[in-house]
């Protein structure tokens, strides 16, 4: 994901041009000094463990704080390993990736240890609204 210099939000790595806001003024210029895919990418390789690499990005693209655990999973798999869903997985390939849970796992110790990479907010309030809602659901 790329950070736009003119609306401040982050864009696909793929097509850093295509923005989805209505209102949005972005053009190529606009990402001249925003750090690419590739920048991510080979920092993430001169660290040894997953800890480091979730802090990383987490740290370095607050987008990642607001994902869900499979979605995290996906974008780490991305930026570890080139790895996007719906590619089709050699056997060495799919070795190469880390375990699901022990992402999950790593990303929840990080979080626990700096609390200020915590998802925003608001969106923890939306969650736990809608937790509430399906709770009262159930007991109906």
């Amino acid at each position: 994901m790329t950070k736009c210099a003119n609306c401040n939000h982050h864009h696909a790595a793929v097509e850093p041009q295509v923005c989805t806001l209505l209102n949005c003024t972005c053009d190529e210029n606009s990402f001249k000094d925003s750090k690419s895919f590739e920048y991510y990418t080979s920092v993430i390789e001169q660290f040894e463990t997953i800890h480091e690499k979730i802090k990383y990005l987490l740290d370095e693209i607050p987008a990642f704080r607001s994902l869900n655990n499979k979605q995290f999973i996906f974008a780490y798999w991305h930026y570890n390993n080139n790895f996007c869903p719906g590619m089709h997985l050699a056997i060495p390939t799919y070795h190469e990736l880390a375990d699901p849970e022990t992402i999950r796992r790593c990303k929840q110790k990080v979080v626990e240890q700096n609390p200020h990479l915590k998802s925003d907010e608001n969106l923890q309030s939306k969650k736990d609204a809608k937790k509430i809602a399906i709770e009262e659901w159930l007991i109906q």
